[in-house]
């Protein structure tokens, strides 16, 4: 596993093209772990839908980096702290080939 810090989600812009196209493999597996936000912003699993849900605005403003380098949806998983156990949480991240935690 390779690990890479980067402060925003933007990587799919002209300043890191050429640098995450030589460490993005679109064959791999991607987990999405968005576990930092403002104290009270989401407080339940309706609330994480509304924000992280599929085509709501922060899943596009993630997921979309992604797909530029030729990921697909579906090799895409998420971590829902409302939903998801501990095994399942397990599970996902050895499932993984990319964790992807939110700014």
């Amino acid at each position: 596993m390779i690990n890479i810090l980067l402060n925003q989600s933007n990587f799919d812009e002209p300043w890191a093209q050429d640098s995450m196209q030589e460490i993005l493999d679109p064959s791999q597996r991607i987990l999405i772990l968005p576990l930092s936000y403002n104290e009270g912003w989401i407080n339940d699993s309706e609330q994480w839908t509304h924000y992280y849900g599929k085509n709501r605005k922060y899943y596009k403003m993630i997921v979309n980096p992604f797909l530029h380098y030729g990921f697909k949806e579906e090799q895409i998983s998420w971590i829902n702290y409302f939903e998801d156990d501990a095994e399942t949480a397990n599970r996902k991240v050895n499932d993984s080939d990319i964790l992807f935690f939110t700014v």
